[in-house]
């Protein structure tokens, strides 16, 4: 079985010896002919070339030989790149934090992007003449997402009991979205069952209606949000499918006021339900880990004996 290809790679190489923007731009032209390469930026100025390539087809060796071939003197560098770490808060799923990684990887100056769905953070190597932090930060709201001030280590017990705090508000918001659906959507079902298979009930089509807004509108506004955000930046995830699997049905219950067609009622409130116990369990599942791994960085030694046999 052949090994899995690897992605896309950037590097930052220092050049020396370019005497004027002439000499970068033929720099740059060298190294856009080679195969592999996918893009090339020479910047006289902070005579530096930032290349981002295909490691099958090439390594920082090869880059670094094609500009001394042109006369240069060039070595790789990662001197003068900058991280930049991010708490975020916003994704739902983990193909939106895919998503933002590919947003962020393909942004001009940004070396490197990886983006932890489950600790809710981003860390991002860039260089700081070509973008800023407040660009980086920018590009993250601009998809819909929100930034935190990131805080790498509790100073005090009652920096860490805020942490705690937040994370079980977190778990403390899923639930009270997912019991409120629960106790619209249990009496909706209910009402379907005997009204199938027991007795016909006098006005159900209103009734179901008006018991499974609050469901669909207010129990399922954040999804709905996330799935607007997400359409909007070209980036469908899994609220797109549910508000999809929710929104439609609902809204096409309304033509059984005036034909006979089947309804969808029931079908909305119950994908959408269950779509909030899935967060309410996810929620929980993120805190108790949060918690567990705060623990146990409180539990790290601060000092260590060493000691010769």
């Amino acid at each position: 079985m052949s090994a899995q290809s690897k992605g896309p790679e950037k590097i930052i190489i220092a050049i020396s010896g370019m005497s004027c923007t002439g000499c970068a731009q033929g720099i740059e032209k060298s190294l856009k002919r080679r195969n592999g390469v996918i893009k090339a930026s020479v910047n006289f100025a902070a005579e530096k070339a930032h290349v981002e390539f295909e490691p099958d087809q090439l390594t920082g060796d090869d880059l670094v030989k094609i500009i001394e071939d042109n006369g240069f003197e060039a070595k790789l560098s990662s001197e003068g790149l900058d991280t930049l770490t991010l708490s975020i808060s916003g994704m739902n799923c983990s193909s939106c934090a895919m998503g933002l990684e590919h947003t962020l990887k393909n942004a001009e100056g940004i070396e490197q992007a990886s983006v932890n769905f489950a600790t809710e953070k981003a860390t991002v190597k860039y260089d700081p003449q070509l973008i800023t932090p407040e660009k980086i930060k920018a590009i993250v709201t601009d998809n819909g997402y929100e930034v935190i001030e990131d805080k790498k280590k509790a100073a005090s017990e009652e920096e860490a009991a805020v942490d705690k705090d937040k994370d079980l508000e977190k778990m403390s918001h899923a639930a009270k979205r997912m019991w409120f659906a629960v106790s619209l959507a249990g009496p909706i079902m209910i009402l379907m069952m005997i009204h199938m298979f027991v007795v016909e009930i006098p006005y159900y089509l209103p009734i179901i209606y008006i018991l499974g807004f609050p469901v669909i509108f207010i129990a399922g506004r954040e999804t709905h949000l996330g799935a607007l955000k997400s359409v909007k930046n070209l980036n469908p995830n899994m609220d797109t499918l549910v508000s999809l699997g929710s929104l439609v049905p609902y809204l096409l219950n309304l033509l059984v006021f005036w034909i006979p067609i089947t309804s969808f009622v029931e079908m909305a409130v119950s994908i959408l339900t269950l779509h909030l116990v899935g967060r309410y369990l996810e929620a929980k599942a993120k805190g108790r880990a949060s918690q567990a791994i705060k623990k146990l960085l409180e539990m790290e030694a601060k000092k260590a004996r060493f000691s010769r046999w």
